[in-house]
């Protein structure tokens, strides 16, 4: 359950971010801006065990190496150089990920209470 709510926070950020910039959240647009979030973030989650040993230092573990990794993976598919708007976003895509995954984990803690 961690890993699905984790990657639909994930799935929403890049839902929002396609709708902010007036694109269609289509395949295309998943495949751009979702599909290489999730495969860095899930990696990073796999690795230092997010999901079968949660918590909050595992999530952020997952969540800065895997953003970070998501992101730059993006850049390169999309051939864009990894200085000055990429910064840009990389620094957004951290903030607002972070809040939707911290967000659903505390919704998530409280129910399985």
């Amino acid at each position: 359950m961690l890993a699905a709510g984790d990657l639909l926070a994930l799935l929403l950020f890049a839902s929002i971010g396609l709708l902010s910039h007036e694109r269609a959240v289509d395949l295309d647009g998943l495949a751009r801006d979702w599909l290489p979030l999730a495969a860095g973030y899930t990696a990073a989650a796999l690795l230092v065990h997010a999901w079968t040993r949660p918590g909050w230092v595992t999530l952020l573990r997952a969540w800065i190496g895997g953003v970070t990794a998501g992101v730059l993976a993006r850049a390169v598919v999309l051939g864009r150089s990894p200085g000055g708007e990429q910064l840009e976003f990389l620094v957004v895509t951290l903030l607002v990920t972070l809040l939707l995954l911290v967000v659903w984990r505390v919704l998530e803690a409280l129910v399985r209470r």
